[in-house]
């Protein structure tokens, strides 16, 4: 419409903390607050401070010079106007340097003329005002003006809301679920197993219900719409032991029910999978209140080690069965719909190149939601430690590679070394192991040889090694690891580099992860490279050896090899053990753990559930940079979870990492820029 002012067409400058607004370009006949004629200074920025300095947000800021108009109708409007401002600024520094005193932060909110999208930094203060004298001042004392305002700003990179305040979650690439989805949930293995029978059982009709692992929509418990009642079961079956299974509830149970959740033996037994040591739940609540609510809910098992095989409905599968064992009301029976029943089988997640924008990395919040089922003991149900890194245009990496069924990863393949031979185990990745007896030779030799063909292009990087061990029998220590890596050949005189020796410090008590580095990193290849280096054609191997000392009967099961990437990005987030006789500072049922780079405030929190409440817990420690990732890029950011041993106290070594871990990740973001926004 010709004479229309779009939103663009005027600029948007103001000072506030969402409550008090100071308009710097406010204009009236008798009453101004607006900069004098290039009233603003030269913006001085290194673009790289940032990279420098991630952990320092003093060292990204910014410092300009405003030289402002005040005009008041009166003189005590001109008081009152000029103090408002003052009292932003000061409020600005005491949100900096002295939270409790003002607890909001202060924010520019900027848009120039022309610019599509608003901008917002967050003020750290103000170091000095200059003030012309209004005793004597004609201008002032006249027509109740200040023309002399001078005032020095000290703010935050642009960036693309409002500062303290939590934005929605973005949408992540699918994984395994769902596409189109913020909620991902991330397991602590790589598999390709997936959901193979789902079967309802009806026990008053001896009913059976066709297979509905393809089917969504689907009642759980019932066959033919029927009402179900005690004794009828949900069976899930897979082709291996798997360790965590996600429905997708459009209509919540309401029901008054003992469920009972347990596995095949083999033998027609059946045992219990008891919550909380051997199985949990997400979001929360016990076995009995599974289901009653709408969206997504996870069953994570440890993997029972007489966990077999057995015949259900004609089909051979390992099974997890959810039994109503009495019912005292039924009312509405729960349905799983939108997406099939799936097993998480990506220790990972995507995020899409278009997800951030800007000049630079955005500032994340990245936030993990636990299953419920922990208590005062440890145990794979309560999370101590996080691990991870992230890989931009990660091509064909994956961080967790079998130490037996390597081939899984495409273009990898393992080899049993001395002694060494592939088994079935339930708790082990995808429900197998390596396992070695040392029948014939105790020293450290190859026990497994692992192989990417064609491999070391898509590998280069830094790392984090683990290798994740179980020791039986024997004392502490018997055992012991290295980790030997070579380029395209596993001659005597290839190029290699070995890991130190480290010595297992459990026994029989779960899958241990080996740091065989100490906190040290690998680099692939051994040397710096560059874009112009060839790689075409080049393999990658990896030896697993290991030793047992003499006279010991120790038995080792190797599980897998992981490699978490370091060089872009990476941090260990860490349980600061505040209470080590009851571990509350944990991770379990209604907690999260926020690791935020400043979204609404750089720190890394447990938070607590309460309905729709949500209340922050204590810190937990951050061992490296805040969350970092490079806008325009594919990136998958590769998770390790841990905890501490089941039987043993809080604190104490070693680290578990038990592949029936969970956390359902969600990520936020604040896209960030130097000098103007556009249209992003």
């Amino acid at each position: 419409m010709v004479g229309c002012i779009m939103p663009s067409d005027y600029r948007i400058f103001e000072i506030t903390d969402g409550t008090d607004t100071v308009d710097l370009t406010f204009t009236a006949p008798n009453s101004a607050t607006t900069f004098v004629p290039g009233g603003g200074s030269q913006i001085q920025l290194t673009p790289h401070a940032w990279d420098e300095s991630i952990n320092n947000l003093e060292a990204t800021t910014f410092s300009e010079r405003w030289q402002l108009v005040y005009k008041g109708g009166d003189t005590d409007e001109l008081k009152r106007k000029t103090d408002k401002f003052l009292k932003l600024l000061r409020k600005a520094w005491l949100n900096t340097n002295s939270r409790k005193r003002q607890w909001t932060p202060v924010y520019i909110k900027q848009r120039a003329v022309g610019e599509t999208e608003t901008r917002w930094a967050i003020v750290y203060g103000s170091p000095d005002v200059m003030l012309q004298p209004y005793m004597f001042s004609q201008s002032f004392e006249v027509m109740q003006i200040i023309k002399e305002f001078g005032v020095g700003i000290t703010r935050g990179l642009w960036q693309s809301g409002v500062p303290g305040v939590l934005p929605d979650a973005i949408t992540l690439d699918a994984t395994d679920g769902p596409s189109g989805r913020s909620l991902i949930h991330v397991p602590n293995e790589y598999s390709d197993l997936n959901v193979s029978r789902i079967f309802n059982y009806d026990s008053s009709l001896a009913a059976w219900s066709g297979n509905l692992s393809a089917v969504a929509n689907h009642d759980i418990w019932s066959v033919g719409g029927a009402v179900p009642a005690a004794g009828d079961i949900y069976y899930i079956g897979g082709f291996r032991g798997f360790h965590n299974i996600v429905w997708n509830i459009v209509t919540a149970g309401v029901y008054d029910a003992d469920v009972v959740i347990e596995y095949s033996d083999g033998g027609g037994g059946w045992p219990t999978l008891d919550y909380g040591d051997e199985c949990t739940i997400y979001p929360n609540g016990d076995e009995d209140e599974i289901f009653k609510s709408v969206g997504d809910w996870c069953l994570n098992d440890f993997g029972p080690s007489d966990w077999a095989s057995e015949i259900v409905n004609g089909v051979d599968r390992y099974w997890i069965r959810l039994r109503l064992n009495t019912v005292t009301a039924w009312t509405t029976t729960p349905q799983n719909g939108t997406a099939k029943v799936y097993f998480p089988r990506k220790p990972y997640i995507d995020i899409p190149s278009d997800a951030f924008s800007g000049s630079i990395s955005p500032l994340l919040h990245m936030r993990y939601k636990t299953p419920d089922g922990g208590d005062d003991d440890p145990n794979f149900s309560s999370m101590s430690r996080v691990v991870c890194g992230v890989r931009t245009n990660p091509n064909t990496f994956i961080s967790h590679i079998h130490a037996f069924d390597a081939a899984i990863v495409p273009g990898w393949a393992a080899v049993a070394g001395t002694d060494a031979v592939g088994a079935q185990d339930p708790a082990g990745p995808r429900g197998e192991i390596m396992g070695v007896d040392f029948a014939t030779t105790d020293p450290l030799t190859v026990r497994t040889t692992i192989t990417g063909t064609d491999k070391l292009d898509d590998w280069r990087g830094l790392y984090r090694v683990f290798v994740r061990a179980q020791q039986s029998g024997g004392a502490a220590g018997d055992v012991s690891l290295m980790v030997r890596t070579l380029i395209n050949s596993t001659e005597t005189t290839a190029t290699k580099m070995d890991s130190q020796i480290v010595a297992l410090k459990g026994v029989d008590e779960g899958i241990e992860v080996v740091d065989m580095f100490d906190g040290g990193v690998l680099q692939i290849p051994f040397t710096e490279n560059v874009s112009d280096d060839d790689f075409t054609g080049c393999d990658l191997i990896f030896e697993i050896h290991a030793s047992r000392e003499a006279g010991s009967a120790a038995t080792l099961d190797l599980y897998d090899l992981i490699l978490i990437p370091v060089d872009e990005w990476s941090v260990e987030l860490n349980d600061p053990i505040s209470d080590s006789d009851d571990g509350t500072s944990a991770l379990r049922g209604l907690n999260m753990l926020d690791d935020d780079a400043g979204v609404v405030l750089n720190r890394t929190v447990k938070r607590i559930i309460d309905g729709s409440h949500i209340y922050s817990g204590e810190e937990w420690t951050r061992k490296g940079k805040a969350p970092e990732i490079e806008p325009g890029v594919d990136a998958k950011i590769f998770f390790l979870m841990m905890h501490y041993k089941s039987g043993g106290d809080w604190g104490d070594a070693p680290m578990m990492a038990s592949c029936g871990m969970h956390f359902a990740f969600e990520l936020r973001k604040r896209d960030r820029y130097f000098y103007l926004r556009g249209a992003d």
